[in-house]
């Protein structure tokens, strides 16, 4: 039976849970409920050294996406790429749930529910954590907790839940075991009302014009199913849900600690933690485990030793070392992320060193295969400009005898450059005194 230790940032309280899990039965042994204020003393006298964490994230960005129908190992970094695009967040930590395939013009497309959220938000609350000493096995938004219950204990193909921190909703619509579709609002009161049930009613309206289906059934979650004050029902069924027979504790508490609880059986999939984080929690736990084995090895060792009447000291001082190497890896840890914070900062510079510029070699040739019968090209300058352009300005000498053919040479040359891709002639002079002429351009290279 393996003991684990949940927590809940909702709003200004912070709900921890102490339970047990074995197999899929859940047996609480501790609730309790602090304020933010006192979260760090509670780390301090906590025993516990990983924890499970569920966390709000009001700056999210969650949406569909419609990207290609490839090959999973590649549809990661589409989905990342999307997501930067989308939500303009540039260093991001995203979690995704395909909804199906679809032809869209022609074409086989992935339809994809993406939760994403700044690196540095998560960053945060890991912190809180680090700096106790604790490790963070995983990071769930509340939703995705919420919506691992509401889909082992209602029947339907789909529902939708409804949560609430004091005044603060969230809705949501999951069909097929998968979240389709977030709202969050603010209510006029702490209590379950009829606002809530106006706002229920728009997003069904939503779901059933844009997904094309209705909620089985709308699930009062957590603390909403304490009391209610309305005076009309929403368009689909409205019910409270109820403790699984699974979960052993008290009806009370199972609402008030909803959250946590429902952390225990979320599935991997909704971690999202950053890879950083994961990577320093496994190397930390292999690196546990590694010295669990070797303390094994070495008493083993030192017995056999002992019957054979060696000595046992030098292997003592051996354990004593490996011991201290737990507090090693921990320094190691903590001197990642600094060193990591401080690549961080030069990153902004490698981005714009590694901006985009067209290639000038495509005008290069352009210019070498023009009819140049009528002129010769002397010199060519090309400086970079604002906005990935290119200034360049070519000069050459005409060699038609008289002006009326100099000056049509040149403006045979400005417009057939005017037509090359990329290119846009911003000025041209001839000199009929020598037959000399300038041009000069923008060049964007070809799309």
């Amino acid at each position: 039976m393996r003991k684990t230790a949940a927590v809940s940032f909702e709003g200004n309280s912070v709900k921890i849970v102490n339970a047990s899990l074995k197999g899929d039965t859940l047996s609480v042994d501790k609730t309790l409920v602090i304020s933010d204020d006192e979260f760090e003393f509670y780390l301090q006298k906590e025993k516990s050294s990983e924890f499970i964490v569920t966390c709000e994230f009001p700056n999210a960005y969650h949406d569909v996406l419609t990207v290609p129908a490839i090959k999973p190992k590649y549809l990661g970094k589409i989905i990342e790429s999307e997501v930067r695009r989308a939500s303009g967040m540039k260093d991001v930590s995203f979690i995704y749930a395909s909804l199906g395939e679809r032809v869209f013009e022609h074409r086989n497309v992935l339809d994809i529910f993406c939760y994403a959220v700044n690196s540095e938000d998560i960053r945060k609350v890991v912190d809180r954590f680090h700096l106790a000493g604790k490790v963070v096995s995983a990071l769930y938004p509340p939703v995705f907790a919420a919506a691992s219950l509401i889909d082992a204990g209602i029947p339907g193909e789909a529902n939708m839940g409804v949560l609430g921190t004091g005044r603060d909703r969230t809705i949501f619509f999951t069909k097929n075991r998968a979240i389709y579709f977030i709202r969050n609002y603010e209510s006029i009161d702490e209590e379950f009302g009829d606002f809530d049930i106006q706002n229920i009613n728009m997003t069904i309206n939503y779901c059933f014009q844009n997904l094309r289906q209705n909620p089985s059934a709308v699930v009062q979650m957590g603390s909403l199913t304490r009391s209610c004050a309305i005076s009309t029902l929403p368009t689909a069924p409205l019910v409270s849900f109820c403790m699984p027979r699974n979960i052993r504790c008290g009806m009370e508490e199972f609402n008030e600690c909803m959250l946590p609880i429902a952390s225990f059986f979320t599935g991997r999939a909704s971690n999202i933690l950053s890879k950083d984080f994961r990577n320093i929690y496994l190397a930390r736990n292999f690196m546990s485990h590694a010295v669990k084995v070797f303390m094994i090895i070495t008493l083993v060792c030192l017995g056999f030793l002992f019957y054979e009447g060696r000595d046992i000291y030098a292997k003592k001082d051996a354990i004593a070392e490996t011991r201290q190497g737990m507090a090693d890896i921990r320094q190691i840890s903590a001197e990642y992320l600094k060193r990591e914070g401080k690549v961080r900062q030069f990153k902004p510079v490698v981005d714009f060193l590694n901006r985009p510029a067209p290639d000038i070699r495509e005008l290069l040739v352009g210019l070498g295969e023009m009819n140049n019968r009528n002129f010769t090209l002397d010199r060519l300058e090309a400086r970079a400009g604002e906005d990935n352009v290119f200034m360049v300005t070519i000069t050459g000498a005409g060699l038609g005898n008289t002006y009326s053919s100099l000056q049509e040479m040149l403006r045979s040359l400005a417009d057939e450059l005017d037509s090359t891709a990329g290119v846009q002639v911003t000025d041209k002079v001839m000199n009929l005194k020598d037959r000399t002429f300038r041009v000069v351009m923008e060049y964007k290279g070809s799309e």
